[in-house]
């Protein structure tokens, strides 16, 4: 999925990401040249499961992927069970030349998971989705700009801390739209 033609050191290559059939942890992103053979495989780092929604190259090395982790949480305060599971929607920058990862911000860590417009699962069981990272970008100035499906915002991200610059849309923009 995400098939692109994007620029990697100065020349055009194609990127992708993929994954074997039932084993999204197994996914990897995926860089080749102009004939067709592989520069460059990859992993998100630190053993997230990586995600098809994004993988961006910039300039300098790097790329932004989207990530999950299922983590246990009590979702109670959102009408779910007392032991469930919520995703935590992680952007990373990874070197492509080492996989090392160079930046690495989590929703959970910055955006309340009543900030979503998903109704949380009645099951243990079912993970709760509530933020759903869908794309990554750099803003001027090297802040990190961030879309969470579930709740319809953009988010703009201080770099240097991970601390949210402002947002725009859901239940708390700083913009009135």
């Amino acid at each position: 999925s995400n098939l692109r033609v994007q620029i990697y050191r100065g020349r055009p290559v194609l990127t992708w990401w993929e994954a074997p059939r039932g084993r999204r942890r197994s996914a990897t992103y995926v860089v080749v040249n102009r004939r067709y053979k592989p520069i460059k495989r990859f992993r998100a780092g630190h053993g997230y499961s990586g995600d098809l929604h994004e993988f961006r190259l910039l300039p300098r090395g790097t790329a932004m992927i989207t990530a999950y982790d299922a983590v246990r949480r009590d979702l109670r305060s959102v009408g779910g069970p007392r032991n469930g599971v919520v995703l935590d929607s992680i952007a990373q920058e990874i070197k492509v030349k080492t996989g090392r990862v160079v930046w690495e911000w989590h929703s959970l860590d910055h955006v309340p998971i009543r900030e979503s417009f998903v109704p949380a699962p009645k099951r243990s069981g079912s993970p709760y989705d509530y933020f759903h990272i869908n794309s990554i970008a750099r803003a001027p100035g090297g802040d990190v700009l961030v879309s969470g499906r579930d709740t319809h915002t953009v988010y703009r991200i201080d770099r240097s801390s991970g601390n949210i610059v402002w947002r725009i849309g859901g239940k708390r923009s700083n913009f009135k739209l």
